[in-house]
């Protein structure tokens, strides 16, 4: 429950500002193919927030997909770091 709590007041709170300018670093976005809070076009339009790469994953399921997914996402989150790691160390 306090996870459910926590969303909703997240959504209930979050007052949208648009910037200037967009993030200047890769953005990866992961949602469930049938979640009735967050619809595709929504999760998509992340790309429009970074200059950098957007990459988006979709998954079975509504809002907690997570919970049958955490192989893959865990996946997921390990490569996009070792990306932004070895990106990072290039850079410098």
């Amino acid at each position: 429950m306090p996870v459910l709590r926590a969303d909703f007041k997240a959504v209930e709170m979050y007052k949208y500002m648009a910037k200037a300018v967009p993030l200047h670093c890769p953005i990866t976005a992961l949602t469930g193919l049938t979640d009735n809070t967050v619809i595709l076009q929504d999760a998509e339009a992340w790309a429009h927030h970074t200059d950098q790469q957007f990459r988006m994953f979709t998954f079975e399921g509504g809002h907690f997909f997570i919970h049958d997914e955490v192989e893959r996402i865990t996946h997921i989150i390990n490569e996009t770091l070792e990306q932004s790691t070895v990106t990072s160390s290039i850079q410098q």
